[in-house]
């Protein structure tokens, strides 16, 4: 991996970090992009994080399905238990990174245990409005054994909060004041390195996300439904899960690390619809971003941290009202100049705002302070 574009060597590691993530390596976007993608640079600054999943490898792929109770029961007994081994091995840890819990479900008894028990500094890393509890007929089951109070004694028992945005940042530090926000971002050097092309003879509109906020998706099929009426262009869907409504112009690509980018590549225009509620007020825009990393001009929902990512009509187009979908998706089908010169910008706000580059130094401040 080109770190940075410059020559490092990798230093003996000074500092060690216990990263209890509920996840496998590679799996969870929430892990992938708060932490996972930064371990080579940190590593080249001798950082040396380890990892310990709560849900196994073999349970991660049925974990949101349903059926398979027994394996699930014991995939989650085998995460209590390493947790619990765990606590012997701490002693090794300059401190203990955490992504929104210790454990998937559950008071926050590992992480009581961590801050008082041991004296352990935690940084808490937090990108998504957990109190809330946000529920969807795919994972309400396991909501329901989640405790959404938990979170503000994890914060108030953490020596620094890293916050998605500044939403999040604000109740984060009604509990704790040493707050700071990091937005979540792309390695536009080692990942996010290719571009989108606007010079093509059909359009292909897309969208990427999980099973979860697949509903929002749905929300814009009579729109889509319209435009093909008029217009020929592709929509192209990447997901973990298979849209439940089908469309002639529709393409599905199973998520995979690989179709993230270059699937996602393909895309002359990305959306983002949203639910205007709470819960949508702790997204951290994330699909904006990945969108605008490869030169995909972006159109979403006003907002949220959307407002702050996009600057309408510069590098993407912001709707204030659900009506106007259609047409902004129409005038970017139909104006391919305009879409160049917003391609063009989109990049330069990646870079400048959005990418490991512009992000780590802040991180590494982090990790060095506690």
């Amino acid at each position: 991996i080109d770190l940075f574009s410059e020559k490092k060597i990798m230093k003996k590691p000074t500092i060690k970090i216990y990263f209890p993530a509920q996840y496998p390596q590679d799996v969870s976007p929430a892990q992938r992009f708060r932490l996972e993608q930064y371990l080579p640079y940190l590593e080249a600054d001798g950082v040396e994080v380890k990892i310990e999943a709560f849900i196994p490898s073999f349970v991660y792929p049925i974990i949101f399905k349903p059926g398979n109770f027994i394996r699930k029961i014991i995939g989650l007994a085998s995460g209590f238990i390493r947790r619990t081994v765990s606590l012997f091995t701490l002693f090794k840890y300059n401190c203990i990174f955490i992504n929104r819990e210790a454990s998937a479900i559950g008071p926050p008894v590992f992480e009581w245990m961590y801050a008082k028990l041991l004296g352990k500094k935690i940084i808490f890393d937090i990108d998504d409005a957990v109190w809330l509890l946000d529920t969807s007929e795919a994972n309400k089951i396991a909501h329901s054994f989640r405790c959404k109070w938990k979170y503000k004694y994890i914060i108030k028992w953490s020596s620094v909060i890293i916050a998605g945005n500044d939403y999040l940042a604000d109740y984060a530090r009604k509990y704790n004041n040493n707050v700071l926000v990091i937005p979540t971002c792309v390695d536009t050097v080692a990942r996010y390195n290719l571009r989108s092309s606007q010079e093509v003879e059909r359009i292909t509109i897309g969208w990427t996300g999980s099973f979860s906020t697949m509903q929002f998706l749905e929300m814009l099929v009579p729109v889509f439904k319209s435009l093909s009426s008029r217009h020929r262009f592709n929509l192209l869907v990447i997901s973990n899960a298979k849209p439940s409504f089908e469309l002639e112009n529709m393409e599905f690509v199973p998520w995979s690390e690989e179709a993230e980018v270059t699937a996602l590549q393909r895309c002359q225009i990305g959306c983002m619809p949203m639910k205007k509620d709470e819960w949508s007020l702790g997204k951290c825009g994330f699909k904006i971003i990945q969108y605008m990393a490869l030169g995909i001009v972006p159109v979403a929902d006003d907002w949220g941290v959307n407002g702050q990512i996009i600057d309408d009509g510069t590098n993407g187009i912001l709707i204030r009202d659900t009506a106007l979908w259609e047409k902004a998706l129409e005038s970017l089908i139909l104006n391919q100049l305009s879409r160049q010169q917003m391609s063009e910008q989109v990049v330069k706000t990646i870079e400048d705002k959005y990418s490991v580059k512009a992000n780590y130094p802040k991180l590494l401040s982090v990790i060095r302070a506690v």
